[in-house]
């Protein structure tokens, strides 16, 4: 038995996608971007509809949608796990079914379809377009149900973005706003990513949307939204440089000593705008603009007394405004980590630790080999080192350049679960 996709079904409205009213709206959002990809296939585009039609492909997250109605589907072997999917056809050939352990799951299950039908993650990006079918058949072994990530936060950072990002969005969308970052969730979810710093150079994310659009739309996309390495408490440092001044509530100079009032405000503000959202929260304090925080003439322990009453005003203010118990922020990952780079010096010797992440320089050339990158990826899977993978360019391009090798997207038995086997090379395509 197969379910089959053709151009006439759904010109004629047989085939369409079914949400419940109560699944996510993000989910319906991700639902409609595949309809569109589904149109640069079979030149015609299905509907979201929320019941049930001659062919159904049916979306359902777990413990949300109650879509599913009485259909018996046996989700044990995702349900409670996080961002899995399932993908199954009912007897008759007539329906398919796409069942998300939770909401990034449901959008990855959705966007594995995409895939199916050849479409490319950067097919909005490189002109990179499908080849056209009038009929596309889903075999049993297309069914599938993926596995767990291994590595929890999964994505990039769009660092030093001018000119060639920041001419580009100017170009095509007025600037990186939230119609700009909309096309960035979508390439980044559909390479199984989840996790965004944000262009940073003269970028505000949580300004420029206008307001908050953008970071409502990554809330709604599932995209978990960090800031760099010197970004603490969600405020962006473009943000300071527009906020200062001898008349403002965050005083004239970033420096916690002289200005602990000042800073303190602007970090517990940044905290109260976006702290209800899904962050990785940075913490601690560097100075301005790639400088020193103190100056030349600072000792090592006058550095360390800085940051020490840095992170116990931060801690007090996250616990105030984000979640009162610090002890559960610290042990779950699903909330924030202290940040912390591993060189390659220490990668291996570096005692285990949650918190660690695994950072890739993408500009001209990429700082590892694609063919060095899935066996440095698997020994921090398996040693349970990397909760963060991370890409780092000034553009779209060079992660394009390492498609597969860069591990944010499709290969299951890399990003969805640690392999148990020695031959990684042999998952490279």
């Amino acid at each position: 038995m197969c379910f089959q996709i053709n151009s006439s079904d759904i010109l004629e409205g047989k085939l369409a996608f079914v949400c419940g009213d109560n699944e996510y709206s993000g989910v319906k959002k991700v639902a409609g971007y595949v309809c569109d990809d589904m149109e640069k296939v079979f030149s015609a585009r299905p509907n979201v509809v929320n019941s049930k039609v001659a062919k159904s492909i049916v979306v359902a997250t777990i413990n949300v949608s109650d879509i599913l109605g009485d259909v018996v589907i046996d989700v044990s072997d995702i349900e409670g796990k996080r961002e899995c999917f399932k993908m199954c056809q009912s007897a008759d050939g007539c329906t398919l079914y796409i069942i998300g352990s939770d909401k990034r799951g449901t959008i990855y299950g959705l966007f594995h379809l995409s895939e199916l039908l050849g479409v490319s993650p950067f097919v909005d990006w490189l002109d990179v377009m499908p080849a056209k079918k009038d009929v596309f058949n889903l075999h049993d072994a297309d069914m599938i149900t993926s596995k767990e990530p291994s590595v929890r936060f999964r994505g990039f950072f769009i660092n030093d973005e001018w000119p060639a990002f920041g001419n580009w969005t100017l170009h095509h969308f007025d600037g990186i706003n939230a119609k700009c970052y909309e096309q960035i969730f979508k390439v980044l979810l559909r390479m199984k990513g989840n996790y965004l710093w944000p262009a940073m150079w003269t970028g505000r994310f949580a300004v420029d949307g206008p307001g908050l659009l953008s970071a409502d739309l990554a809330d709604e996309l599932g995209v978990v939204m960090g800031m760099s390495h010197h970004e603490p408490c969600l405020r962006h440092g473009e943000e300071y440089k527009y906020l200062r001044g001898k008349d403002s509530i965050y005083g004239d100079a970033w420096d916690f000593r002289s200005n602990r009032e000042g800073i303190t405000r602007f970090w517990e503000d940044g905290l109260k705008r976006n702290g209800m959202y899904e962050n990785v929260i940075t913490v601690g304090m560097r100075g301005e603009f790639d400088s020193t925080i103190l100056g030349e003439n600072a000792t090592l322990q006058d550095n360390i007394d800085l940051l020490r009453d840095v992170l116990v005003c931060q801690n007090q203010l996250i616990k105030k405004y984000v979640n009162e118990d610090l002890d559960k922020m610290y042990s779950n990952p699903t909330n924030w980590y202290y940040m912390q780079k591993v060189s390659n010096a220490i990668r291996y010797n570096a005692a285990a630790a949650t918190n660690r992440f695994l950072e890739i320089l993408l500009y001209r050339q990429p700082s590892l080999l694609p063919s060095v990158i899935p066996s440095q990826y698997v020994q921090g899977a398996d040693r349970h080192r990397y909760n963060h993978f991370l890409g780092r360019g000034k553009s779209l391009l060079p992660f394009q350049y390492h498609d597969k090798a860069l591990l944010l997207l499709k290969d299951h038995d890399l990003i969805m679960d640690k392999p148990w086997h020695k031959n990684h090379k042999g998952l490279l395509r």
